[in-house]
């Protein structure tokens, strides 16, 4: 699977590690979770979409709105997806950041927040 689906890598130079001092990571996450929540609120897959980058989106949905283990691969496939399962599950709320956030290199092409 992951001579297919290799891990998503970021382009060297796209996220200065110097700039995610102090409380940056916090808002750097409050600001994509308040997309996504927003996108999601008004169920618009395009924004939805938008907050994936177009060649490398991954959603682990492992308890994140459901107790199964899936992955969704593809901004198209994890918009529906997560469209789809905000409309069953009736949720009504958006996605926060509960505590801090921590900006971790994984790896020189892997970053997270």
């Amino acid at each position: 699977m992951m001579g297919q689906r290799p891990l998503p890598t970021i382009p060297a130079g796209t996220i200065d590690p110097a700039s995610m001092a102090g409380d940056e990571p916090v808002k750097q996450a409050r600001a994509v979770l308040d997309r996504l929540s927003a996108a999601l609120a008004v169920d618009d897959a395009i924004a939805l979409e938008s907050c994936f980058f177009a060649s490398q989106a991954y959603w682990k949905d492992q308890l994140a709105l459901t107790y199964h283990l899936r992955t969704f691969s593809g901004p198209s496939v994890i918009a529906a997806g997560l469209l789809e399962t905000k409309n069953l599950r009736e949720i009504a709320g958006g996605f926060a950041v509960d505590g801090g956030a921590v900006f971790l290199p994984a790896t020189p092409t892997l970053v997270s927040l």
